[in-house]
């Protein structure tokens, strides 16, 4: 089996406590959900449990994973930028270079 690269660890680990945070906050605010609106825990429930599974991909190298996170946080990026947001817009880069560029995760993902 394939060592998983750091960044990539750090990664899925990042995506599983963004999950928790999701989880802890629509437990704690659920009685106040009504004044966002019914869907809005809906909402938060939906994007946990698909951040859950996009740090389960990436840390088991699936390629879906890869293209997945590439993609999200290629519009991450777009919008840290329409924010003019220069922290999150650095972040988002630094990660879509990683997983596009970086050498060791090219490795990971190869069949």
């Amino acid at each position: 089996m394939k060592k998983v690269p750091t960044g990539l660890r750090f990664l899925a680990i990042l995506n599983w406590v963004i999950t928790a945070a999701i989880v802890v906050f629509v437990i704690g605010v659920g009685p106040m959900r009504f004044i966002q609106g019914p869907s809005f825990g809906v909402i938060l429930v939906v994007v946990g449990f698909a951040t859950a599974i996009l740090g389960s991909g990436l840390w088991l190298g699936r390629s879906w994973a890869r293209m997945i996170g590439i993609i999200l946080f290629s519009l991450a990026l777009v919008g840290s930028l329409i924010k003019v947001n220069v922290f999150f817009a650095i972040i988002n880069a630094l990660v879509v270079l990683y997983l596009t560029f970086s050498k060791s995760v090219k490795e990971y993902y190869k069949p």
